[in-house]
């Protein structure tokens, strides 16, 4: 009898301890991110009425076109680079150029920059300076030349800001050569300790 106890104590306590560390184990474990978070935005609308907002970035109103293009924008449709190229080059309203601009600078994409440099020759000096200042916002040293190109404008403010543009790439440059800079003398100091320990040793 006695060693039924003891034995029934055992059991117990094993069934305690692996209970905690169950319970420990779901604490420390870092939550799964809901498969809802993984997916792609979903649209809320059906295809037909996709393209209706679609056609609604060729509505008269500047407005309604720029809503469109935001939330077209949203979704990452397809035809989304399609839209922004097809406004920078024949939307005849220069405020909502300029606001395209502004939202592709974030943008991940190769075409990216090779929009926003098409965009120095836009015949409004205000859509120019908003795309140099979106180059200098994305620090891409291969717009350089493009950038450059505009320090001949006629207007002025183009020019400012191609020099802003450009000091701004050079600055980050700059800072790229400290920053690599900085890593070799790290990983020469610690080579030539390491060589002291092994001579030590």
């Amino acid at each position: 009898m006695r060693f039924m106890v003891m034995g029934f104590g055992i059991l117990l306590v094993g069934w305690v301890l692996y209970m905690k560390a169950t319970f420990k184990q779901k604490q420390e474990a870092p939550a799964a991110m809901p498969e809802a978070i993984k997916l792609p935005p979903t649209p809320v609308l059906s295809p037909a009425e996709l393209q209706k907002v679609i056609d609604s970035t060729r509505d008269h109103d500047s407005n309604v076109r720029w809503e469109a293009i935001k939330f077209l924008n949203q979704l990452n449709v397809p035809q989304i680079e399609t839209i922004f190229a097809d406004k920078l080059q024949r939307d005849p309203d220069p405020a909502l150029r300029r606001n395209i601009l502004n939202l592709i600078t974030e943008r991940k994409s190769p075409t990216t920059s090779q929009m926003l440099t098409m965009a120095l020759k836009d015949d409004n000096p205000e859509v120019r300076v908003t795309a140099l200042q979106a180059l200098a916002h994305r620090g891409d040293f291969a717009t350089a030349t493009a950038i450059s190109q505009t320090l001949n404008d006629s207007d002025q403010r183009v020019r400012l800001q191609a020099l802003s543009a450009l000091n701004a790439l050079q600055t980050k440059r700059n800072d790229e050569i400290r920053r690599e800079q900085e890593r070799l003398d790290r990983e020469h100091q610690e080579a030539v300790r390491r060589q002291k320990r092994e001579k030590g040793g």
